[in-house]
């Protein structure tokens, strides 16, 4: 009786450190799986969270090639505001030029400092269309930008309609230094893979 009293007692401690062996393998192997899904993360989580940075380079553009006798269109991504085209085509009082003073506007490596620090709030439109499966790959923003530092139109070159609409929003809310041109045209590129 003794003997089967010890036998029924290992037979319950193997079961007891078979079952905690079980649970500790079980944590473990969770562990990994919840450590390789840390390392791998929502690409457009990473972006919205500001983890992963934007950053873009800028240019100056030419004024384009005007229409004259068409009404605007807009262009800049279904947001209703000017696209670049259309502000950069609109009449413009230059002031007294007789005096020959120096028109300045904005050299390209302000524009890039000033959209580089505005990257954060382009997030929610990077994260969306990343969710929706599109890589826009470079993004190019054409800027109209007013004198006064106020951005006047924007076309956004890459994306969805979304995207671009997102974009342009974020973007008029940009505001760059005051230069003494009635206004100026820029570009921004910045890639989304």
């Amino acid at each position: 009786m003794e003997r089967a009293g010890n036998l029924f007692k290992i037979v319950v401690g193997l079961g007891i450190i078979g079952a905690l062996g079980l649970g500790v393998a079980g944590y473990v192997m969770t562990r990994e799986s919840a450590d390789s899904d840390q390392s791998d993360p929502d690409l457009a989580g990473l972006y919205e969270r500001g983890e992963i940075q934007l950053e873009g380079q800028a240019g100056i553009l030419n004024a384009p090639r005007g229409k004259r006798g068409r009404s605007a269109k807009n262009k800049s991504g279904g947001s209703g505001d000017l696209s670049y085209e259309d502000a950069m085509n609109q009449a413009v009082d230059l002031g007294d030029v007789s005096g020959g003073n120096d028109i300045a506007t904005l050299s390209s490596e302000q524009i890039a400092s000033v959209m580089n620090r505005s990257m954060r709030s382009l997030s929610n439109c990077v994260g969306a269309e990343l969710r929706s499966a599109s890589r826009p790959g470079a993004v190019r923003i054409d800027l109209a930008i007013e004198g006064s530092g106020r951005v006047l139109g924007a076309s956004v070159h890459a994306g969805s309609a979304s995207f671009k609409s997102c974009v342009v929003a974020q973007v008029r809310k940009v505001k760059f230094p005051s230069f003494s041109s009635p206004r100026m045209g820029a570009t921004f590129t910045f890639r989304v893979d």
